[in-house]
């Protein structure tokens, strides 16, 4: 599993999840609340872990995030 905060909204942080998958939580969100977004392995698509995801800047100037080429097998951009 690994993290990375959003620089440009601090309270949102994206999580790679060891089922393959990426979620987006809003940490001033109560305990337990559902994930802002999230990404699944369903279908068998992107089922290995995800070891590595970072923010980058979007079109429009919002924050967006990717998986990190070479992180994990597949290396998929988003």
């Amino acid at each position: 599993m690994c993290l990375d905060w959003s620089p440009g909204q601090p309270t949102l942080l994206a999580i790679g999840l060891y089922r393959g998958g990426v979620a987006v939580l809003d940490v001033r969100g109560a305990p337990g609340a559902p994930p802002l977004y999230e990404a699944t392995a369903a279908g068998g698509k992107h089922s290995d872990p995800v070891w590595a995801v970072r923010w980058a800047p979007a079109a429009g100037g919002a924050p967006a995030f990717h998986r990190c080429p070479g992180a994990r097998p597949g290396g998929l951009v988003w």
